[in-house]
C-alpha cells in the first residue's frame, strides 16, 4: 500500500511532462539539406516555426481561428495559436472578432496578465473595435473580484476609438453591486450624463435602486424610484420588487406588502420573482403559513413558479420539520424541468433523515437518477454520512458502488465512508476503500488518517495505527489532539511501552503537541496506588517527553504529572449551560480549546430552572453559564474566559501582538454587550408584548446585522482563516456561536458578510467546535 503511494507523484510528473513539451513551439529545420544553401536569405528560408497544434488549418479564416481558440481547454496553448496565426501564418490578419474571442477566452478564466498586450496591440493596430469587447472585460473583472480593474477599463473605452453606452455603464455597475462597492453606483449613476456623456435608462436605475437597497438605504432607494418620471424613465415591476426587496432584507414585511399592492394598483401582474422575494421574507421570519397563502396567490394569478421559488419553499418546509412535503415539492420542480442545486438536495435529505427516514431519502436519491438529475459527491456523502450514522454501512457501500464511473468520488464522500467503516470495525473494507482511494487519484488527508488510527485502536490493533501515524506525517498530514489521546490510551491497555515511546519520540522529533489529557491517561496507567512514578514511566518520559510541548506549560514535568490524579490540587471543573444559550456555547468552545475536562449541569431556561433558589446562590442574575472552579464562582461568560486565561494558560485564546489582542478584546465586547444582549429571549418577549410579533424578527434582525457590518470593517484587513490570523482566540470563541445563531435562528444573510462567514466556517471545522455545538450537549432537545 505504501509503495504503491510513493509511486504516485512520479506517475504524476510522467504525464505532464508531454503536456509541458507540447506546450513550448519549436523550431526546425526545412527539409533540404543544409549543404545545399549559398546565401544568409536562403538560410533564414530555410527554417520554419512548427505550428503549435497538429494539423494546422491550411485555409485559416477568422470564423475558424476563434473556434480553434474558444474550444482549445489549454489556456497557453490558445494565446500561441492566436500570435501563431498573426505572426507566421500567410496572409492572415487579426480582426475584432479574434481579438475578442481570445481576450473573452483569457477574462472568463481569470488569466488577465496577457490582456494588457492585447489590447496595446489592438489600439494600435487599424482593426475598428467594438463596444462588446469592453463589457466582456467589465463582466469578467466584476466576477473575479477586481472592481478597480472594471472601471479603469471603462474609462479607458474611448481611447479606442469606441463612444461608450448606457450597456456597458449598467454592465460596469452591475459589477460594482457585485463586489459591494455601493457608493461607486452612485457615484457613476451622477457622473453618467456630465462627465460620461451616457443617458441612463430604466435599467440603469434599477441597478441603483438595488445598491441602496443592499446598502439597507431604502428610504433613498424610494427617493430616487419617485424621481424616475422627472428623469424621463417609468419604473417598471422589476423597480417596485427591487423596493420590495430592500424591506424584505430589513424584515420589514409591513413595508414590503405595501410596495407589493402598489405594484397591483399600477395594473400590473407581478412576476416570479416578485412573489418569491414576498415569500422570502415571510419565510425567514419564520412565517411559512404566510408563505404558502403567497403561493397559492401565485398559482391562482396563473404565474408559474420559478426555481427559486421552490428553492426558497423547500427549504422552508424542511425548517418547519415537513421533510415530506419538502420531498413532493422537489418531484414537482423535477417535473417542470428544474434542476435543484446540491446544497438543496442535502437540505432535503439531511431533513429526512433527523426525522429517522432514512429509507424515504434513499428513495429521493434515486428519484434525482430517474429524473436525470445525477446526485453530485455532496449528495451521496450526505446520505452516505447518515446510513452510516443509522449502522446501515453496508447500505451506504452500496450507495457508494452506484457511482457514476466516468466521476471520481470526492474527498469527503470516502471519508464519510471510511468513518462509518471504522467506527463498524469493517477495517478490511475501510482498507479497501482506502486503495481505491489512491488508485483513482484522491489523496487521503488529515481526516482519514485520524479516522483510520481510531479505527484500528478501536479493534484492539493499536500497533496499526502507530505505523499509519508514521505514514500520515509523512505526507505532511498532522494528527489532531484526539488522536494522540486515542493511541496513546489504546497502547497504554495493550501494554505496548515501547509503542508509547515510539509515538512520544515521533511527536518529540516533529515538535508537535501532546495534549494535556493523553499525559493523563499515562500517568494513571503507569503511577501506582501509593503515587510513585514507576521505572517505565521515568523512562518514557526521560527519552521522550521532556522535547514535547505539553501543557500546561508554566508546570513542571512532575506538577503535570501529578495534578490530574490529585483532587485536592485540581479541582474538577463545573459549568451550568443551557445548551441553546449561545452564552455558554462560547465557554464549551474555550474549554474544549484549552482541552479542559468539565462537568455539564444542565439549566433548563424554558422550564424557568434558573429561577430556583440553588442557582440563585450561584448568579442572583438568574443567566446561564456559570463556572465552578473549586471555591471560585464565575458567573459571565466574558468573565469565565478572562479567568481561564489567567488560571489555564495553555492554548492561549489572546494573541501576545498587542494590536491583535486588543481587537480580539474589542470583538467579544461587541458580541456580548451590543449584538447578543439585544436579541435574548426575555427582552424578543418583552417587544413581542408590546409591538407585536412581526416586529420581534425584525429587532433582532436590526442589531445583529448592526453589529455583525462593524465587525465585518474591523477584521476585514486582519482576518486570515480565523478572526485574526492563523490561529483561535478569543474573538473566534465569541464570533462563531454568534454567527451560527444569527443565521440558523434568525435567517441572517451571512452572504452580506463574507469575512464573518468565513471565520464561521474554519471554526466549524474544528472538532473542538463540533462538541461544543447545541445538539451535541447532554440536555439537548432534537
Amino acid at each position: 500500500m505504501l509503495r504503491r503511494r510513493q509511486l504516485q507523484p512520479i506517475r504524476r510528473v510522467a504525464a505532464a511532462t508531454p503536456g509541458i513539451l507540447h506546450s513550448f513551439t519549436t523550431v526546425s529545420t526545412a527539409h533540404h539539406h543544409i549543404s545545399s544553401i549559398k546565401s544568409e536569405s536562403q538560410l533564414l528560408n530555410s527554417y520554419t516555426v512548427t505550428p503549435p497544434i497538429k494539423p494546422w488549418p491550411q485555409k485559416l479564416t477568422h470564423k475558424r481561428l476563434c473556434s480553434i481558440i474558444t474550444h482549445q481547454q489549454n489556456l497557453d496553448l490558445a494565446l500561441q495559436i492566436f500570435h501563431y496565426a498573426g505572426n507566421h501564418h500567410p496572409n492572415f490578419h487579426h480582426s475584432y472578432d479574434t481579438y475578442h474571442s481570445i481576450i473573452h477566452k483569457l477574462s472568463r478564466l481569470r488569466a488577465f496578465e496577457p490582456i494588457a498586450t492585447l489590447l496595446n496591440e489592438l489600439r494600435n493596430s487599424p482593426i475598428k473595435c467594438g463596444e462588446n469587447l469592453f463589457i466582456t472585460l467589465i463582466r469578467n473583472y466584476g466576477i473575479a473580484s477586481r472592481p478597480k480593474e472594471a472601471i479603469k477599463i471603462f474609462l479607458r473605452i474611448n481611447d479606442f476609438g469606441v463612444k461608450r453606452s448606457v450597456r456597458s455603464l449598467n454592465t460596469l455597475l452591475n459589477a460594482l453591486v457585485q463586489n459591494k462597492k455601493y457608493d461607486s453606483v452612485y457615484f457613476m449613476f451622477k457622473n453618467s450624463q456630465k462627465r460620461f456623456e451616457i443617458v441612463p435608462n430604466v435599467f440603469t436605475c434599477n441597478i441603483l435602486l438595488k445598491a441602496l437597497c443592499k446598502k439597507d438605504d431604502v428610504e433613498g432607494a424610494v427617493k430616487v424610484l419617485d424621481e424616475m418620471p422627472g428623469m424621463g424613465m417609468v419604473p417598471n415591476v422589476v423597480s417596485y420588487t427591487t423596493i420590495m426587496g430592500g424591506y424584505v432584507d430589513r424584515g420589514d414585511m409591513v413595508g414590503a406588502k405595501r410596495v407589493f399592492y402598489q405594484i397591483l394598483d399600477r395594473g400590473w401582474l407581478p412576476d416570479a420573482t416578485t412573489y418569491t422575494v414576498l415569500m422570502d421574507g415571510f419565510c425567514k421570519l419564520g412565517r411559512f403559513v404566510d408563505a404558502t397563502k403567497v403561493m397559492d396567490e401565485m398559482e391562482e394569478n396563473g404565474v408559474e413558479p420559478n426555481d427559486v421559488t421552490y428553492s426558497v419553499m423547500i427549504e422552508a418546509l424542511c425548517k418547519e420539520k415537513k421533510s415530506g412535503e419538502a420531498v413532493n415539492m422537489v418531484s414537482d420542480m423535477l417535473d417542470k424541468k428544474y434542476v435543484p442545486s446540491s446544497a438543496l438536495c442535502c437540505r432535503v435529505i439531511d431533513a429526512l433523515c433527523r426525522e429517522g427516514k432514512v429509507e424515504e431519502a434513499c428513495e429521493l436519491w434515486k428519484m434525482l437518477l430517474l429524473k436525470n438529475c445525477t446526485p453530485d459527491n455532496a449528495i451521496s456523502s450526505t446520505l452516505i454520512h447518515w446510513l452510516c450514522k443509522e449502522g446501515k454501512v453496508w447500505e451506504a457501500r452500496k450507495l457508494f458502488d452506484e457511482f457514476d464511473r466516468g466521476s471520481i468520488p470526492s474527498v469527503l464522500t470516502y471519508n464519510t465512508l471510511i468513518a462509518g467503516m471504522c467506527d463498524s470495525g469493517e477495517l478490511c473494507e475501510a482498507g479497501r476503500l482506502w486503495d481505491d482511494m489512491v488508485e483513482r487519484g484522491c489523496p487521503p488527508n488529515s481526516f482519514t488518517y485520524n479516522m483510520l488510527i481510531k479505527g484500528f485502536c478501536k479493534a484492539g490493533h493499536a500497533k496499526e495505527g502507530v505505523r499509519v501515524l508514521e505514514e500520515m506525517l509523512d505526507r505532511g498530514c498532522l494528527p489532531n489532539e484526539s488522536t494522540y489521546f486515542v493511541l496513546i490510551e489504546s497502547l497504554c491497555d495493550s501494554g505496548c511501552e515501547a509503542d508509547i515511546s515510539n509515538v512520544l519520540d515521533i511527536a518529540a522529533s516533529r515538535k508537535l503537541e501532546i495534549n494535556y489529557e493523553s499525559w493523563r491517561v499515562l500517568v494513571e496507567k503507569f503511577v501506582t496506588s501509593h503515587g510513585n512514578v514507576c521505572p517505565n514511566l521515568e523512562r518514557i518520559w526521560g527519552a521522550s517527553a521532556a522535547n514535547i510541548v505539553t501543557s500546561p506549560s508554566s508546570m513542571e514535568p512532575n506538577e503535570q504529572m501529578h495534578s490530574p490524579v490529585d483532587s485536592s490540587s485540581a479541582p474538577k471543573l463545573v459549568l451550568y449551560s443551557y445548551w441553546q444559550s449561545s452564552c455558554s456555547w462560547r465557554v464549551r468552545f474555550a474549554l474544549n480549546l484549552k482541552g479542559l475536562s468539565y462537568e455539564y449541569r444542565a439549566v433548563n431556561l424554558v422550564k424557568g430552572e434558573q429561577f430556583t433558589s440553588e442557582f440563585g446562590r450561584l448568579n442572583p442574575l438568574r443567566y446561564v453559564p456559570v463556572l465552578v472552579d473549586g471555591g471560585v464562582v464565575i458567573s459571565d461568560s466574558y468573565a469565565i474566559l478572562l479567568y481561564l486565561e489567567e488560571k489555564y494558560p495553555r492554548k492561549s485564546l489572546l494573541p501576545a501582538d498587542p494590536q491583535l489582542r486588543a481587537i480580539n478584546l474589542q470583538v467579544a465586547s461587541i458580541v456580548s454587550s451590543s449584538i447578543q444582549p439585544l436579541h435574548m429571549l426575555a427582552l424578543l418577549k418583552y417587544v413581542e408584548e408590546k409591538v407585536g410579533p412581526e416586529e420581534k424578527q425584525a429587532w433582532a434582525h436590526l442589531h445583529i446585522e448592526k453589529g455583525f457590518l462593524a465587525l465585518e470593517k474591523l477584521l476585514k484587513d486582519c482576518a486570515g482563516p480565523y478572526a485574526t490570523g492563523e490561529e483561535v482566540y478569543m474573538a473566534d470563541v465569541f464570533l462563531a456561536p454568534q454567527i451560527a445563531v444569527a443565521a440558523k435562528r434568525f435567517n441572517v444573510d451571512m452572504s452580506k458578510f463574507p469575512t464573518l462567514h468565513a471565520v464561521y466556517e474554519s471554526c466549524n471545522a474544528l472538532p473542538e467546535f463540533q462538541a461544543s455545538l447545541p445538539n451535541r450537549q447532554p440536555d439537548a432537545v432534537q
